[in-house]
């Protein structure tokens, strides 16, 4: 695989740079951000509903790190890596790529993200990284929370969408984002047919959010009142042809402008729907190179991309230009590009290609903020400042892991590596708190009056059966411990389900407490005679139930 050239007036496909426009606005700025966020705060993923990356908050370098939160389990994204074409000249690069990391949001003096690993929902102490809360889903969560008035709002592989108390975790309300359960292996995980992959975006009082990613199973993208969770609108039919609508798979965090709700396809550019019922407006492709999860709105325009960045008209689909890079923000005249080797600052009222400001070396391509005049790079080990106006390097910062995850608030750099590990670094001279963990509790059945059984029940299914890999469905979950010490004993991923909703809660808490929940156990409450999992998928099927009291699950 031969790498590819960057350069503001072409690529080895020869693409080039089409000529620069004059745009008129500043970046998009929706009121929910002054209405129930403070000015410091980065209550979504990049930032706001456009997706700018930019803050007017000031975070100075030199920086000093504040903490560490190591997580027990690292990412596990959705898709994995495309295999190399035969073709030389061509770089495939993965579209969908939003969830490589645990991006954070920070809102009151609290960080926030969710887990694709384990399904749960932090909140830490911003000042110290110490947990505040967790909250436990059904599935993996991939998109960060949006936090509004006190609340956070997610979605979840699990096909729901939860609205949290900011505070302590509480289920304010929650809601399914299809018509049914219906639950199947998807990247290693038992998930819904109809995963929530678009996170929930919050503006004038309305979430917005879609559930389901394979078009011929249905796709449903809904609004609904923040306040309670009330439906307002759902859309499951998109285009007037069946066969248009085969491409609407949503993936990657919404955007919105005043009318209209962009919502990242992947393959192609982002698909344009109308605020007030959901109407498709368009989904366009502009070709191979242009697909993917990647996305922001600033002014009229939409950039979008991944082996290159266009912008097109938001109203007419008109192309404005074409940038070789991979990030971008675009703020008032000024453009920074993020190219694999360089950082540059493009004058957009200038026509023609020779646009550059200034150019900066600098090797960090996998994210870019912008607060309050220092641009924030990420890439492989390193985070970097530079000044906007002068493309001057303020700043490095080490961190473990490729730094694909940016956030600045209350004068803080927040930086999550596909390592999982977040990092914070705040001002000179900041108290310093380590590395935080999560405790784990390796016993948390000691002293049960089935200790001994259960542990001689798992040894013995692990003996007669020889499975100790695959997939395991506890049929009748009574604490949840044989699935425990099933898990200890293999590399099982195990499922275990209960009618008992006070016998569900206990179990999942016990076994988040051990460390193993949603990594590899979960435990989920549905009739044991109509459970959604799709048929023949255990390697092995046991029944906590039927040992302690004797009865066999239903047929």
């Amino acid at each position: 695989m031969r790498p590819r050239t960057h350069s503001l007036h072409g690529t080895t496909r020869g693409r080039f740079l089409i000529s620069l426009v004059a745009a008129a606005g500043a970046v998009l700025s929706l009121g929910v951000f002054s209405a129930g966020a403070a000015a410091e705060d980065w209550p979504t993923y990049q930032h706001d509903a456009a997706r700018s990356g930019v803050t007017s908050d000031p975070v100075k370098p030199p920086l000093t790190p504040c903490w560490v939160f190591q997580p027990r389990d690292k990412p596990q994204p959705a898709w994995g890596d495309p295999k190399p074409e035969p073709v030389e000249d061509v770089l495939e690069l993965r579209r969908a790529h939003f969830d490589d990391v645990f991006h954070v949001v920070v809102a009151d003096g609290a960080v926030f993200f969710g887990s694709s690993a384990n399904g749960k929902v932090y909140c830490l102490d911003a000042a110290t990284g110490k947990i505040r809360w967790t909250a436990l889903t059904d599935g993996p969560v991939r998109l960060a929370p949006m936090i509004v008035d006190g609340r956070a709002y997610v979605g979840s592989d699990d096909g729901r969408v939860y609205c949290l108390d900011a505070k302590d975790g509480s289920t304010v309300w929650k809601l399914r984002a299809s018509p049914e359960d219906r639950w199947v292996l998807g990247s290693g995980k038992m998930i819904s047919l109809y995963p929530v992959r678009t996170g929930v975006l919050v503006d004038g009082g309305t979430a917005y959010f879609a559930g389901g990613i394979f078009p011929t199973e249905g796709v449903f993208l809904h609004a609904a009142d923040a306040r309670d969770g009330k439906p307002l609108w759902q859309r499951d039919s998109f285009c007037e042809h069946a066969w248009e609508s085969m491409s609407v798979s949503p993936q990657g965090y919404l955007l919105a402008s005043a009318s209209t709700l962009y919502a990242p396809m992947g393959r192609v550019s982002p698909a344009a729907f109308d605020r007030r019922d959901g109407r498709m407006k368009y989904m366009n492709s502009f070709g191979k190179a242009i697909g993917g999860t990647y996305a922001l709105l600033a002014g009229k325009h939409v950039y979008t991309g991944t082996e290159e960045i266009l912008a097109y008209d938001q109203e007419t689909c008109d192309r404005f230009a074409t940038f070789a890079g991979r990030k971008m923000i675009v703020a008032g005249d000024v453009a920074y590009l993020a190219t694999d080797d360089h950082v540059i600052a493009l004058d957009r009222q200038t026509k023609g290609a020779g646009a550059e400001r200034w150019k900066t070396a600098c090797p960090c391509h996998d994210a870019l903020v912008l607060a309050d005049g220092v641009l924030f790079a990420g890439g492989t080990d390193q985070v970097v400042a530079i000044d906007a106006a002068s493309g001057k390097v303020l700043w490095s910062g080490k961190v473990d892991g490729k730094a694909k995850g940016l956030a600045a608030a209350a004068g803080r750099l927040l930086v999550s590596t596909d390592t999982g590990m977040i990092y914070s670094f705040g001002p000179e001279g900041s108290p310093q708190h380590g590395t935080v963990t999560e405790p784990v509790n390796d016993q948390p059945y000691a002293g049960s009056p089935h200790d001994a059984m259960f542990k001689a029940a798992a040894e013995a299914i692990v003996r007669e059966t020889g499975a100790p890999r695959g997939y395991c469905l506890v049929l009748g979950c009574e604490t949840g411990q044989l699935a425990l010490e099933l898990a200890k004993r293999t590399d099982l991923t195990i499922y275990a389900v209960s009618p008992d909703a006070e016998k569900v809660a206990a179990a999942k808490k016990t076994l988040d407490a051990a460390g193993v929940y949603g990594s590899r156990v979960s435990v989920q409450q549905w009739p044991l005679d109509n459970v959604p999992y799709s048929d023949y998928f255990a390697n092995l099927i046991v029944s906590e139930t039927a040992m302690l009291t004797g009865e066999l699950p239903p047929a």
